[in-house]
């Protein structure tokens, strides 16, 4: 199993390196340049690969594409300014509602 990692030390290299301006060395920058749409975009192409992937029932392919799909959401994260704190603490606020309540309040 790979170690846990800091999400706020990931946030803070993946806004760097989305800012670098580096495309050589890295494929942040372009793809922010692209634009808000870009963003979608790719998480919907790595999400639909690590369904795709898991419904194969090949286990270390599967975590290998939910981790590229985790990736690209995490970079949006970035490339948007909301930290990964934003995310994590929500499932948090959901544990005292029941589900059905919840998405019937929204």
């Amino acid at each position: 199993m790979a170690p846990m990692v800091n999400l706020a030390s990931v946030y803070g290299v993946y806004r760097e390196r989305i800012h670098s301006g580096d495309s050589d060395t890295c494929h942040l920058p372009p793809l922010a340049r692209q634009g808000e749409d870009a963003f979608p975009k790719k998480i919907g192409e790595e999400c639909s690969e690590a369904l795709l992937t898991a419904r194969e029932r090949n286990r270390a392919a599967a975590i290998h594409e939910a981790a590229g799909a985790r990736f690209h959401y995490w970079i949006r994260t970035s490339f948007a300014d909301s930290p990964p704190e934003d995310v994590v603490g929500e499932p948090g606020l959901r544990f005292d509602r029941p589900g059905l309540n919840d998405r019937r309040s929204r």
